[in-house]
């Protein structure tokens, strides 16, 4: 093993350590921005069911909106602690190499497997102020990706697109170090 191929490994594990730890903060900082803006997009949802449904906004009037815009952004926030906590849960895509990249699209469905199904709560006080939901989705009324937006994630899937390229790095170094130092002891 030459000098030489080990201190390229050492720098490119220390490389590798960095992109780790930028891509676990871009990683949370993702998701506490969707937390930040879920309550917003949960109060979209609800707007839009009560313009697409004047008679019932009219019937529960100013006092019953108002409870409702209450109960759906608590609703947010109870659901945006659940993206936070997440992190660890959700089965972050890599790049298999140059050509298959990490995308905004693939985070998406990394984010919609784990939440599809579990982002339903905002629903609750817009079918209890008396919504007729729309049933167009047979699992869900709304999906995850109706609380965010992809372009939201372009940094976090550059991140995970460095922290491959390190991964490769690393084991190419490891490779020519183990060359090295199988070619230093068959002399």
């Amino acid at each position: 093993m030459s000098e030489a191929t080990e201190k390229a490994l050492e720098v490119a594990r220390e490389h590798l350590r960095t992109a780790q730890g930028n891509s676990e903060a871009k990683k949370r900082v993702t998701l506490a921005y969707i937390a930040a803006h879920l309550p917003g997009k949960a109060e979209s949802i609800a707007k839009r069911y009560a313009h697409e449904q004047p008679e019932v906004t009219k019937s529960i009037g100013r006092e019953g909106v108002s409870t409702l815009r209450a109960e759906v952004a608590e609703e947010a926030r109870v659901l945006g602690a659940a993206f936070i906590a997440a992190v660890d849960d959700i089965e972050w895509p890599i790049s298999d190499g140059t050509y298959s990249k990490v995308s905004p699209g693939k985070i998406h469905s990394a984010i919609f497997k784990r939440f599809h199904g579990k982002v339903d709560g905002v629903i609750g006080p817009i079918r209890s102020a008396g919504y007729t939901l729309d049933a167009r989705h047979t699992n869900s009324v709304i999906l995850p990706q109706y609380l965010y937006e992809e372009d939201w994630f372009d940094d976090l899937a550059q991140a995970l697109n460095d922290l491959s390229t390190a991964r490769r790095t690393v084991q190419a170094a490891r490779a020519a170090d183990d060359k090295s130092a199988v070619d230093d002891l068959w002399i």
